[in-house]
């Protein structure tokens, strides 16, 4: 396994686009779509958490490429 950091947008988008509380727990392993670091570390911008589920969170902010909506199982 290896350990990366990701950075998401402000938790305000994150809740807009359906993140909450317990959208994430200690432990859980995830899967993270996004844009790697120029600096070649293992951190990356990231735009999707798929959880263990095969679900997906947008993480990142509300321009370029976010979603127009909450997913309607998500309000």
């Amino acid at each position: 396994m290896i350990t990366w950091r990701g950075e998401t947008g402000a938790i305000n988008a994150l809740v807009r686009r359906g993140w909450t509380k317990e959208s994430l727990k200690a432990g859980m392993k995830l899967t993270l779509d996004g844009y790697l670091a120029r600096d070649g570390s293992k951190k990356m911008t990231a735009m999707n958490v798929v959880l263990p589920d095969g679900s997906k969170l947008f993480a990142g902010s509300s321009g370029t490429g976010a979603p127009t909506e909450i997913p309607s199982d998500k309000k």
